[in-house]
């Protein structure tokens, strides 16, 4: 029997919290009645529209009070989570003995801020909990170091005390399952998803050049994604700069360059070639993006060495068979 309604709480709605959203709706559409995503007060972007988000059936939109300033990465604190709790319940009442389906997407964005809440939330007996974590790696790490050891010990008795034997926890890790002591250790009902994406990744080269306008014969370097301050694009263009004397060899950046690296960004454009680099910043379809991967002859990902977490860009580069480097 279809459930009536679930509601997804996603406070970033943005680069791949945004697109897995979609995707869960996606999924979703044919099983709730009412999909409900609730997010932050400054949730439009061009991304959301151009996803076409908001088109899917049964699918609105929540913005609750909860103000993130444009952040894309960002832990959410307790009274922002509590603003987003109480909202929901003040604006979703649940009639008589109905629950409703409460969906975490990202407890990676408020793991510490969510253990403060879980338990009032439990006490309402409105909801059936569902959890999203990213990052896992404390279940199978054995660091070296004692504070980092100690660190992922409160970790996995934090998650413990979040996720109850009765709610859905999911993850993208596979890691977890690959060791069955280590799926032992997890909550109950816990299943691994994969990362979703769209069409064949492996296309045929000639056909991908002709949709990127690059000609047959050059090399190309591509760098994608919102290219942010920690994409390191700064450093690539300087190290660019050392190979345009290569024939033929191009540096394609496919991705939004923000606002506070704008002059930052073509002030070393200038210092190029301008038939060695390719720049597009508009939004590229989910059926097309395979096509700018398979033009490419190697993917570069200069992420800092501070980032610690994973990418679909890397999962991509990988499936589209090119080579591709990592900082």
């Amino acid at each position: 029997m279809n459930k009536k309604k679930i509601i997804i709480i996603d406070p970033i709605l943005r680069g791949s919290r945004l697109q897995n959203t979609f995707y869960f709706c996606k999924s979703l559409v044919e099983i709730y009645n009412q999909i409900i995503i609730v997010t932050r007060e400054d949730y439009e972007s061009k991304h959301l529209y151009e996803l076409g988000l908001m088109n899917l059936k049964n699918v609105m939109l929540y913005p609750t009070k909860v103000n993130l300033n444009g952040a894309w990465i960002k832990k959410i604190n307790i009274s922002e989570i509590k603003k987003i709790i109480t909202e929901i319940s003040e604006n979703f009442p649940v009639k008589g003995n109905e629950k409703i389906d409460l969906f975490f997407t990202a407890l990676d964005d408020y793991f510490i801020s969510i253990s403060f809440i879980i338990r009032r939330l439990r006490r309402m007996n409105k909801y059936n909990f569902i959890f999203l974590k990213y990052r896992t790696e404390y279940f199978y790490e054995k660091p070296s170091n004692y504070f980092i050891r100690l660190k992922y010990t409160v970790q996995k008795i934090l998650l413990n005390s979040i996720v109850n034997s009765n709610d859905l926890f999911l993850t993208m890790d596979e890691k977890l399952f690959e060791n069955p002591l280590i799926k032992e250790t997890l909550p109950l009902n816990s299943h691994l998803i994969q990362e979703p994406w769209e069409g064949n990744f492996n296309k045929d080269k000639s056909k991908a050049r002709d949709i990127t306008g690059i000609e047959e014969n050059s090399f190309v370097i591509l760098t994608i994604g919102k290219q942010d301050k920690r994409k390191g694009l700064s450093q690539v263009i300087d190290s660019f700069l050392k190979v345009t004397m290569l024939p033929n060899i191009k540096l394609h950046v496919v991705g939004k360059i923000p606002e506070e690296l704008r002059n930052e960004i073509f002030d070393r454009f200038k210092n190029l070639p301008k038939d060695s680099y390719i720049l597009h910043e508009d939004f590229v379809p989910e059926e097309l993006l395979p096509f700018y991967f398979s033009s490419a002859d190697v993917v570069l990902l200069p992420y800092t060495i501070e980032f610690k977490f994973t990418s679909g860009v890397l999962v991509r580069a990988v499936i589209s068979g090119k080579p591709y480097h990592s900082n």
